[in-house]
């Protein structure tokens, strides 16, 4: 079976994985089963500086964008790695955007219960409105990194604790996993890598885990003596990556129109 993507939902960019959590139901929300929409919206060239303020904010009945790449949107709306968007125009890679939106439905139990899948669907929603989107899912055999168990094994810690605290939090070279399972692992190292991870470590439980290295593009942030990631994936969890080839789904761009400033 070709490897499906699960992404976080990364609506802020300090911490690019938050919770892996987010990939909440989709079953409607309205008596005749269709999602609210965005009735009224602006979609335009960024104001301000690449540099300056960058968010995407969800409210109530609102979508605030600012300064962002549409590439960095159809990632969280579509819940799919960039690497794994194909066909996209350049002006879509490096143009920043600012998008206001709102749904004028009223302050209802629908939109307070929204949830993060649901208001994904309403930005794809948006964007094949305004933007023209048209897109599909193919499959194709891409170079990959296999994740296997190393010689002596996984060192991965079983969680412990009850309860339904669950997540992973990255930055530059540390991540924290809490209470998931080895192929969310392999989501934030396909993120790390730029390359898609597939899972085949056999490892069917779920784990915590702190790991931290040093990044091999830019200077580390912390403890000088971290070794590179793949070593310190062997040496702190016990697993390995190996250069390998697999199925993988993509997401493919068919249309994309470019803003025109309203």
């Amino acid at each position: 079976m070709p490897m499906r993507w699960i992404r976080a939902s990364q609506l802020v960019l300090v911490l690019a994985w938050v919770s892996l959590l987010a990939r909440a139901q989709d079953a409607p929300v309205k008596a005749d089963g269709a999602l609210p929409m965005y009735d009224v919206s602006v979609i335009r060239p960024a104001a301000g500086l690449e540099n300056d303020d960058r968010h995407v904010r969800t409210r109530l009945n609102t979508l605030d964008v600012k300064n962002m790449p549409l590439l960095y949107l159809l990632e969280n709306a579509f819940d799919v790695p960039k690497d794994m968007i194909v066909g996209l125009p350049d002006w879509a890679k490096h143009e920043r955007l600012d998008i206001e939106a709102k749904t004028l439905e009223p302050d209802t139990a629908e939109l307070r219960d929204l949830t993060a899948a649901q208001r994904r669907a309403m930005m794809q929603g948006l964007f094949e409105d305004r933007l023209g989107l048209k897109w599909h899912y193919e499959t194709r055999v891409l170079p990959t990194y296999d994740l296997l168990v190393a010689n002596g094994g996984s060192k991965l810690k079983p969680t412990v604790a009850t309860g339904h605290n669950s997540g992973i939090s990255v930055n530059d070279t540390r991540f924290r996993l809490t209470n998931v399972p080895v192929t969310d692992l392999a989501v934030v190292l396909s993120d790390k890598l730029g390359r898609p991870v597939v899972n085949k470590t056999g490892l069917t439980g779920r784990y915590d885990a702190v790991m931290e290295w040093t990044a091999d593009t830019v200077a580390p942030s912390g403890d000088a003596d971290a070794p590179p990631l793949f070593t310190a994936l062997q040496e702190q969890l016990g697993l390995k990556l190996v250069g390998g080839k697999d199925p993988v789904q993509v997401f493919v761009i068919d249309r994309l129109v470019a803003p025109v400033g309203n």
